[in-house]
């Protein structure tokens, strides 16, 4: 994106302040304007410049604003420390001053004062009148759950005409563009395209008055049930336990009967070892006892030969 694009591009958001928030025009046939405003635009900027898709100039804008947005809350919350701070991002490089483009794109977006001052912080900075124009604001997600935000946004943005708001729940912020369709709180009335042009109406619509202010008001949406998280932390955790214990009992039952076999198998050689050493103490006996024979029978046999022999000589 060349400079002139960039110039032209903050130029056309700056008279579309609306469109510029949002990426929506107000109104019942605010997807057709919306097309044609980008249709518009992209026209514009593609005829001084390197040309692009709406899809990349859609994400161009929705990254310059968030690059702005980051940049403006770091000097912001440098502003609010005492003495001569320097402002410091993420990585610990000084963030220079928003250039007059770059502050215009934080008017656009409903101010500067991105970094909420908590509850509780202790600040040394003088206190100053309170600002009717700023109102904390809370943010409503579609399925009614109601998301306190704590950052400041302006209703009536500063140097612009205030911002439209058709319903008390809606959100007003620095949205990013979207192609959703036909929003779910259409306003009534379509506004002209004079106005269009022009920017916001300068008028914040009143309560009805008549058959229609009688209507009881029914209030934000109901809030879904929550699910009891701890509770199924809790049987989970219970359930784990319930089983460790059984295979822990399992393990020892089976460590038990394991050490029984050991113990069997033990005795099994013991007797094996005696009935061994019986039979060698009878092997022993019987070789003991064939030799005691053996030395008999030899004698024997010596004197039945000197018997013999004598016999002989006599004769």
């Amino acid at each position: 994106m060349s400079d002139k694009q960039r110039s032209l591009l903050v130029q056309y958001m700056a008279k579309h302040t609306i469109f510029a928030k949002s990426g929506v025009s107000p109104g019942q046939n605010n997807v057709k304007k919306t097309v044609d405003q980008w249709d518009r635009l992209i026209k514009i900027l593609n005829a001084n410049g390197p040309p692009r898709s709406k899809a990349s100039w859609k994400q161009t804008w929705s990254d310059l604003k968030k690059r702005i947005k980051k940049k403006a809350g770091y000097l912001a919350k440098a502003t609010r420390k005492t003495g001569n701070v320097k402002a410091i991002d993420d990585k610990g490089r000084e963030v220079p001053p928003l250039t007059a483009e770059e502050q215009q794109i934080v008017d656009l977006c409903g101010g500067k004062e991105w970094t909420p001052v908590r509850q509780g912080d202790s600040t040394s900075e003088p206190s100053e009148p309170s600002d009717p124009r700023v109102v904390p604001t809370a943010s409503t997600s579609r399925s009614g759950n109601v998301d306190v935000s704590e950052t400041w946004e302006y209703l009536i943005t500063p140097n612009l005409s205030p911002v439209r708001v058709a319903d008390r729940h809606d959100e007003v912020s620095c949205a990013e563009e979207e192609d959703e369709g036909p929003s779910e709180r259409e306003s009534e009335s379509e506004p002209s395209e004079k106005e269009l042009e022009s920017g916001p109406s300068t008028q914040i619509p009143q309560k009805p008055t008549g058959s229609s202010a009688n209507e009881e008001d029914p209030g934000p949406p109901a809030k879904r049930p929550r699910t009891n998280l701890r509770g199924q932390y809790q049987d989970t955790s219970k359930a784990y336990v319930s089983v460790t214990m059984e295979s822990i009992k399992a393990t020892k039952e089976l460590a038990a009967a394991m050490n029984n076999l050991a113990a069997s198998m033990n005795n099994a050689a013991s007797s094996m070892n005696a009935i061994a050493t019986a039979m060698t103490n009878a092997s022993t006996a019987q070789c003991e006892s064939n030799l005691g024979l053996g030395l008999a029978l030899a004698r024997l046999s010596d004197k039945v030969g000197r018997l013999i022999g004598g016999d002989e000589e006599e004769e």
